[in-house]
This record gives C-alpha cells, structure tokens and sequence, in this order.
C-alpha cells in the first residue's frame, strides 16, 4: 500500500512539472502559414510610394520605348564600401 501510495505521489509530482513546460503562444503550430506568407509575392510592390518599373504592362511598354530610343534610366548605385 505504501508503494502504491509513493508511485501516485511521484506520478503526480512529475506530472505537475510536466506542466509547467505548456506554452501560452496563440501562434504555435502555424509554421507552414508563416512560411507560405513570408513566400508569397506582391506582383505589383509598392516602395516608398514609387511603384517598381515593369510591374505592370504600361510601366513595362514605357521602359521599352526608353530601351529602343536610347534613353534608359541610370540604375541607382549603392555601395557599403568605403572610398
């Protein structure tokens, strides 16, 4: 009787530390959702309130007519490297 009453008293013990290991996290579980969104594109992005060129087929037309006339638009250059 006495084992009995030992083996319930550490089951229940163990079983109380076991949960404190629960999490409260609304979010758990949903890594697939996560990742599909942080997958998924905006086919026409918007930056700083300029759209991308060519994210359209007018914008697309335009750089084109630029292209054949010779009057393309300098690229933005940035660099990280110190001159």
């Amino acid at each position: 009787m006495i084992q009995l009453s030992l083996r319930l008293a550490s089951s229940l013990a163990a079983l109380s530390l076991l949960a404190g290991c629960t999490t409260a996290d609304p979010d758990m579980g949903l890594n697939v959702q996560t990742n599909a969104l942080a997958q998924i594109i905006d086919v026409n992005p918007v930056y700083a309130g300029i759209p991308v060129e060519g994210g359209t087929g007018e914008r697309q037309v335009d750089a084109i007519r630029r292209y054949n006339k010779g009057a393309v638009k300098p690229l933005d250059t940035t660099s990280t490297i110190k001159k």
